[in-house]
């Protein structure tokens, strides 16, 4: 299962729905800092519970910005992936211009033509 089919479960467990912190319409999932987070009331949110990790909290205190548990490992493949991309991406741009520079005389005097 994907991450966002993962969260839309949890989203539908009614041990989730009475702790959402939804009250001013807001939406149901969020995105801080690459971390999809789902928004408890902070009243109904215990530190030793293991629904998640808290991630933000509103300016008020009263929502706390949580990413559930059974996300943070696929979200943590996720970001080595999307990290890996970022450097194989700057590998060929290093490449091309390497490549570039060592031809340069070369294309000048193609364009030239």
């Amino acid at each position: 299962r994907d991450i966002l089919s993962t969260v839309d479960s949890i989203l539908s467990l009614s041990s989730t729905k009475e702790r959402l912190a939804v009250e001013s319409g807001g939406a149901l999932t969020m995105e801080i800092n690459g971390r999809l987070v789902i928004p408890i009331s902070q009243d109904k949110y215990s530190q030793n519970s293991m629904m998640g990790i808290v991630h933000d909290a509103s300016r008020s205190g009263k929502t706390a910005y949580v990413e559930p548990t059974e996300i943070v490992g696929p979200t943590n493949e996720l970001r080595q992936a999307e990290g890996e991309l970022r450097a194989e991406e700057a590998r060929v741009w290093r490449e091309l211009t390497e490549s570039i520079i060592r031809h340069r005389k070369e294309l000048e005097r193609n364009v030239k033509v």
